[in-house]
């Protein structure tokens, strides 16, 4: 569950009061906007290898054939596979660098796994992590400095929401 959105991580507290949080929630995305941004590079890797490499033209029809990309995940067991390049499975030109994944016959499509995507999906996942870590160090320095002297406020005010949701129930 590490790096995963949780209720602490969704929340947008005071910017000036967590610093620290606006930094990690940016470098999210920028590491999402850096992912986005690969997909043309990779469409024209596509199309590049249809037509051959070396700088020749592409065949004629080369590019309507090669469906504009995007991002699927692929539920496998308990874990999920995330920002996988679906294609048809009859489509030319696919690099030999990029890892396949899983095929599913019945929709006749190829899941890969380029090599740029799985570094960039890395420095996301890295972000996520300290984005989350940021996320419990701010709640700690907050129930610290914050919530301490008003505990036993706080605590009637929970014990009291509590009586009521058991009175609705």
């Amino acid at each position: 569950r590490v790096g995963k959105a949780t209720p602490a991580t969704v929340l947008l507290p005071d910017p000036v009061k967590f610093p620290e949080l606006e930094k990690t929630r940016g470098a999210i995305a920028d590491a999402e906007r850096a992912l986005t941004d690969l997909l043309p590079a990779l469409r024209q890797k596509i199309i590049d290898n249809c037509a051959g490499g070396g700088g020749k033209p592409p065949k004629k029809g080369s590019l309507q054939l090669t469906p504009r990309l995007t991002y699927t995940s692929l539920r496998q067991g308990s874990s999920q596979v995330e920002h996988l390049i679906e294609l048809p499975d009859t489509l030319p030109g696919i690099p030999t660098t990029w890892i396949r994944v899983s095929t599913n016959k019945s929709k006749k499509v190829v899941r890969y796994h380029p090599p740029e995507v799985l570094d960039a999906a890395a420095t996301l996942e890295r972000s996520r992590e300290r984005h989350s870590a940021a996320c419990a160090a701010a709640w700690r320095g907050f129930l610290r400095d914050d919530a301490a002297g008003a505990f036993l406020e706080l605590r009637a005010a929970v014990r009291a929401a509590a009586g009521l949701d058991a009175l609705g129930s």
